[in-house]
């Protein structure tokens, strides 16, 4: 066996919280989006442009407090969630929690590169991160173990994002680095000082006030332009209709 059994186990524990993020959401607006930029893109590309620079903030902006709180927060979060007996894998969790926004990201381009026809790229793209993730592996899980499992994971989403972003980039470029990384990045960072701050403090409460200090500081920064607003709202929508948060009366 690559890892001891009671490593495997201490991985397990750590994936079973990274499980929490939203799958059913995030698939979801991933499913309204590959059609409306399928129908897009036969008629404007610039459409299907803005689209996923809007999605692609929105991801960014949405998944990196969670990597952030949660890489802060991972010890207390796994003795809440389980026993004493799996804190060790804080450690697993803290790194394999940055695979959700590369995977985020990457699923965004996966779904674009469906839509604008670009399926035979897309496979290169998937066949290319297995194969790093089976080498990586195998590599590091014999030398640092779990540890190692978890920096493979996270590594192969990079790259996987990175190809992705290869694909697309000559015909979808992101076009507001600033706005779309560096604004939710200032305002992880202003949430990561006020939780080390009340570190002690009940886990929940920090969470809680952690959340609210990244979404006010974002709000200031004012990240979103009023058309990629409108984008949101519009994408918003069809996902409460096909979520069944719409409540006809």
């Amino acid at each position: 066996m690559l890892a001891e059994t009671p490593e495997l186990f201490l991985r397990q524990a750590a994936r079973g919280v990274l499980s929490l993020r939203v799958h059913i959401i995030k698939g979801a607006l991933l499913s309204t989006l590959t059609p409306q930029m399928s129908r897009y893109y036969g008629v404007s590309k610039n459409r299907v442009a803005k689209t996923f620079n809007a999605s692609f903030k929105v991801l960014w902006a949405f998944s990196l407090p969670i990597a952030i709180g949660t890489t802060l927060l991972a010890g207390p979060l796994i003795v809440w969630l389980y026993t004493e007996e799996f804190a060790r894998s804080a450690i697993v969790l803290a790194i394999l929690i940055w695979a959700l926004p590369f995977l985020n990201l990457s699923s965004l381009c996966g779904s674009v590169t469906t839509a604008t026809d670009k399926e035979k790229k897309a496979v290169r793209v998937y066949v290319a991160a297995a194969l790093l993730n089976l080498v990586t592996n195998i590599i590091a899980i014999p030398i640092w173990g779990y540890i190692g499992a978890a920096v493979s994971t996270v590594l192969t989403e990079i790259v996987a994002l990175l190809l992705f972003y290869a694909v697309l980039h000559r015909e979808f470029p992101l076009t507001d680095w600033g706005n779309t990384l560096l604004k939710p990045l200032l305002a992880g960072l202003v949430m990561a000082g006020v939780i080390l701050a009340l570190k002690s403090a009940p886990l929940l409460l920090v969470i809680t006030i952690g959340g609210l200090v990244y979404a006010l500081t974002l709000l200031l920064l004012k990240p979103f332009s009023p058309v990629e607003v409108d984008l949101v709202l519009g994408l918003w929508s069809s996902l409460r209709r096909k979520m069944g948060w719409s409540v006809s009366r």
